[in-house]
């Protein structure tokens, strides 16, 4: 019913960006704008169609094919997107090609301090209750929590860790 709902008021191109402007890329980034400046130091709309692939891949396992932690998981991932690309007729054999990855040297830019998470998340629902989109996008906020930076990192590195012991488990 949700589903219907949503088609009927967006288009699948909507859809899709308002998806990729809110999963998890790991490293603490949400949105693949953020996920571009934090792996590759620069604007999404200026990747490259290998710098892309390499952030579509991390949609399936952000923390399993983290180019950071795991650059040949990373590019295996990144030439799997590109072969898929090819077999729906995306992109043509010859631009796969030319995208291959043969080795990932990402330019991480700087990465969150505090990794996102469900508490933040929380913080996130509280802004986006109490002001417009508008005051959000365009106030120079600056929001304060009490949240523990150091306390809130060690849980959500157990978190990734069991995480992915589970998906190494699992395949």
């Amino acid at each position: 019913m949700v589903a219907f709902r949503i088609e009927r008021q967006f288009t699948k191109q909507q859809i899709l960006e308002l998806y990729v402007n809110r999963i998890y890329f790991g490293a603490g980034c949400y949105g693949v704008e953020t996920a571009s400046q934090a792996y590759f130091s620069k604007n999404a709309s200026k990747l490259n169609l290998s710098e892309a692939a390499i952030l579509a891949g991390l949609i399936r396992s952000p923390n399993r094919f983290s180019p950071i932690k795991n650059p040949q998981g990373a590019v295996a991932q990144g030439n799997a997107v590109l072969d898929r690309m090819v077999a729906v007729k995306k992109i043509t054999p010859a631009q796969a090609q030319e995208a291959r990855i043969s080795k990932i040297t990402p330019h991480p830019k700087r990465l969150p301090q505090i990794q996102e998470n469900y508490a933040m998340d929380a913080v996130q629902r509280d802004v986006n209750q109490l002001l417009t989109q508008d005051q959000i996008d365009n106030g120079g906020l600056s929001i304060y929590t009490t949240l523990d930076p150091s306390v809130q990192n060690g849980a959500q590195d157990a978190l990734e860790k069991q995480l992915t012991k589970i998906e190494h488990q699992s395949n």
